[in-house]
């Protein structure tokens, strides 16, 4: 029971997580200093024609395109896509990416707090049994 106790309090650790997203920079086409970068969190491309490339992996990006397995969603089509391997940057807006941030301070106070709760349940429950035991 002890063991049980104890794995029931140091178990409770939960994490607190969000998802953050910032643009990414667009390479100017046939510029000498761009050069290419890979980003390996997913990638939202927005298109001149209103669609959206959603590459989930990440991609590569050089001067000329965004090079990667991705999904073109078209602007007034919800769940209808048609899959890409590269998309031609004079055809792109923007781009942004999406990159999962565990919120620590959230996360320690939630931890702390199903701690303490386990604390006084397994102290609750302790108490019951010795309180039970002493009317036999």
């Amino acid at each position: 029971m002890i063991i049980a106790g104890t794995l029931a309090l140091t178990g409770c650790v939960h994490a607190v997580w969000t998802v953050e997203s910032r643009k990414l920079p667009l390479p100017s086409p046939g510029a000498d200093g761009d050069r290419p970068y890979a980003v390996s969190s997913p990638i939202k491309a927005h298109l001149l024609d209103g669609s959206t490339v959603v590459f989930t992996d990440g991609a590569s990006v050089t001067r000329d395109a965004i090079n990667g397995y991705g999904l073109r969603y078209a602007l007034l089509e919800n769940e209808r896509s048609i899959a890409v391997n590269d998309v031609a940057l004079d055809s792109v807006v923007g781009m942004e990416t999406f990159e999962r941030k565990q919120l620590k301070s959230q996360s320690a106070l939630l931890s702390t707090a199903a701690t303490a709760a386990s604390a006084v349940g397994l102290l609750e429950f302790l108490v019951s049994i010795i309180r039970s035991c002493r009317n036999c």
